[in-house]
């Protein structure tokens, strides 16, 4: 969060001095605010997917013994459960990363 503040106060700064060096800071600047938000929505699914691994093979006898059909080490129902909860993480990430987007990239320089 400081280095981007920091990055925000050059930005401006420059405004008063090079308004095309300006337009091309602003034209990057909403997409590095959006994998910002991506690459943290993504190492907090990452988290849950290891968490989910551990806790399956710590339980698998049991994850066995409830679900019928599943093995005690069957790989393609421990992926399927990793890809859901990738693509939910980034779902509830959605609304985020679109709300960045849409922030106007002068009106957050002018306010800095």
């Amino acid at each position: 969060m400081h280095t981007l503040r920091n990055d925000l106060r050059y930005a401006a700064r420059s405004l008063r001095k090079s308004p095309l060096f300006t337009a091309v800071v602003v034209l990057t600047l909403a997409p590095g605010i959006c994998w910002m938000i991506v690459r943290q929505v993504l190492l907090v699914a990452m988290i849950g997917v290891a968490c989910g691994f551990m806790a399956a093979a710590t339980f698998t006898s049991s994850l066995s013994a409830l679900l019928f059909g599943v093995t005690r080490f069957d790989l393609h129902t421990s992926f399927s459960a990793a890809l859901a909860l990738v693509l939910a993480a980034v779902a509830a990430g959605a609304p985020p990363i679109a709300r960045a987007a849409r922030v106007d990239p002068m009106m957050a320089l002018r306010s800095e």
